[in-house]
């Protein structure tokens, strides 16, 4: 049986010093193992307090950890809270890879630059993931005329539908707090392999 190696940051903030670590430890690992390397982040990659990130509204720094080898990254609170939904479509497009946030929708649908899920092929496994962007601030998305509807519902259905698609692994990129993942990671034992958490920046 094989294995998969799955790395994963989250609340990196805008510290591009801390990227350029993570590249690091990103081709060390990729380099000294046959087994399939992932690296994903569970959210608040970009951060107002950092110049580049802030001038980019956080392109930047999705550019340079898409360099890093980042494959996926959960929308966290940070772009949507200070800048709208825009910034995802180019930010994405910056990093190469998907942003997401099944439960980030505008009028039922997922926003533009987000996605619920991904299918990944890792090295001849193939890898769902799910994410979820927290839903603190309801009174400002709903100013955005965003809505941010319960996650549980949403990660079982497109957790189904990655099942049928093929996924070898399903995994939730969470960014809704240790308290919520712990729950979310009971309910849904049978459902997700793994759930990787982020926002409470809990080590």
């Amino acid at each position: 049986m094989r294995r998969l190696v799955v790395l994963h940051t989250n609340d990196i903030h805008g510290r591009t010093d801390a990227i350029a670590r993570i590249a690091t430890l990103v081709e060390r690992a990729s380099t000294s193992t046959e087994d399939p390397v992932l690296y994903v982040d569970a959210g608040d990659v970009e951060d107002r307090t950092d110049r580049l990130s802030n001038l980019t509204k956080g392109i930047a720094i999705h550019r340079l950890l898409g360099v890093a080898g980042c494959r996926a990254a959960a929308v966290g609170n940070g772009t949507v809270i200070y800048y709208g939904p825009g910034p995802l479509v180019e930010q994405s497009a910056a990093g190469g890879y998907p942003q997401l946030a099944a439960n980030l929708q505008r009028a039922g649908y997922v926003v533009a630059g987000a996605k619920a899920s991904v299918l990944l092929d890792v090295d001849g496994i193939d890898v769902g993931l799910i994410g979820l962007t927290p839903a603190d601030w309801r009174d400002i998305y709903a100013s955005m005329d965003l809505d941010v509807p319960e996650g549980l519902p949403l990660v079982r259905e497109n957790a189904a539908a990655l099942r049928r698609r093929g996924a070898d692994v399903v995994i939730l990129l969470s960014h809704l707090g240790i308290e919520r993942d712990r729950e979310l990671a009971a309910e849904l034992d049978n459902e997700i392999s793994l759930v990787i958490g982020a926002h409470s920046h809990t080590l």
